[in-house]
């Protein structure tokens, strides 16, 4: 005899609570990747020019591939780099005031 299992068990709807979950998720994976753009703006904001946050990003991305500090992280590496990249096109007219010194 087989084991079949009730209908409900077999369908799974798509509710806010599943949203949530992966909503979670994916918070929880950017703060492991840890953004550059971050990094670059909270250590020293004299030396913060337009886009030095993907280029930490893009050097931390190569070095995870020679450097066994950083092992098993370049998949996390590479996620750094677009949201790098998208967080510093939101701070570029920040950048830019502080780069030109107005």
């Amino acid at each position: 005899m087989f084991f079949l299992p009730n209908k409900k068990y077999i369908e799974h709807k798509v509710t806010a609570h599943t949203f949530m979950r992966i909503g979670l998720i994916l918070i929880l994976m950017l703060f492991i990747c840890s953004c550059s753009s971050i990094k670059v703006h909270a250590n020293n904001s004299s030396a913060v020019h337009p886009y030095a946050g993907t280029k930490l990003a893009v050097k931390s991305f190569f070095d995870s591939f020679v450097s066994y500090d950083y092992y098993g992280q370049p998949s996390l590496m590479a996620i750094d780099v677009p949201l790098c990249f998208f967080a510093d096109t939101l701070l570029l007219p920040y950048d830019l005031i502080i780069y030109l010194d107005f």
